[in-house]
């Protein structure tokens, strides 16, 4: 004990009016807090909501992309397929 912080010597300079304006300095400034605390918590939850939006969407291209390359990738193979057996009745007609 003894020991006061500079925090509790400027709290207790600043309680020098009424007690009852005191406490209505104390719930303005706790009700000011909790309402910068309500937006802070609503803007991360949009922001939240806005990524995971924006993750969806891309997941849902890639997944467009996806069949898209495996579309081509079946087409060389069936290219490729179609050019060995051309190449072979090439060779047969020879």
């Amino acid at each position: 004990f003894g020991h006061e912080t500079d925090l509790e010597i400027r709290g207790q300079t600043q309680l020098s009016g009424d007690s009852n304006t005191v406490a209505l300095e104390c719930l303005t400034e706790l009700d000011n807090r909790m309402g910068s605390i309500e937006r802070s918590s609503h803007d991360q939850a949009t922001w939240n909501e806005t990524i995971r939006n924006d993750l969806v969407d891309i997941l849902g291209r890639l997944a467009i992309v996806e069949t898209e390359v495996q579309k081509v990738n079946r087409q060389g193979t069936n290219k490729s397929t179609e050019g060995q057996k051309t190449g072979r009745s090439l060779r047969r007609q020879q």
